[in-house]
């Protein structure tokens, strides 16, 4: 009877822990990827004014098929207002694959249209139910 009543108990704690929440972590901001990883060595969140590449790499986890990850990255001016200076970037999490990997994508600005020296954020959202945003703050001096 108590093996009968273990068992039971551990079929039940073991079916609720495959439900597991959608999260995104290990999130880095660099300006140089090294190409033997193709992801962030090192989170940075102090940039030169002259780079021309910021890379934002992360790891997802428990994703499920078909969800899209959005990326939006933004300036935040002396008002502490946002303006957002890239339009959207969606990545489509069409199967499992994604799920427990690493994603690196970037924002590259050309020598003519410099950076403005202040705060940027950026705001990573995604369609999976239960998927926490994430916001990553940086600067350019």
């Amino acid at each position: 009877m108590k093996k009968s009543l273990f068992f039971i108990l551990t079929l039940i704690l073991l079916s609720g822990c495959t439900n597991l929440q959608p999260t995104i972590t290990n999130i880095r901001l660099c300006s140089e990827v090294p190409e033997d990883s193709e992801h962030c060595p090192d989170h940075t969140t102090s940039f030169s004014s002259d780079i021309t590449k910021i890379h934002l790499s992360l790891t997802l986890q428990n994703i499920p098929d078909d969800s899209e990850l959005r990326i939006l990255w933004k300036y935040v001016d002396e008002n502490n207002e946002s303006i957002y200076f890239s339009t959207e970037k969606i990545i489509e999490l069409y199967d499992s694959s994604f799920s427990d990997n690493e994603i690196t994508t970037m924002i590259e600005r050309d020598e003519t249209t410099p950076w403005n020296i202040g705060n940027y954020e950026v705001i990573i959202t995604g369609s999976a139910d239960k998927l926490k945003s994430e916001v990553v703050l940086f600067e350019i001096k």
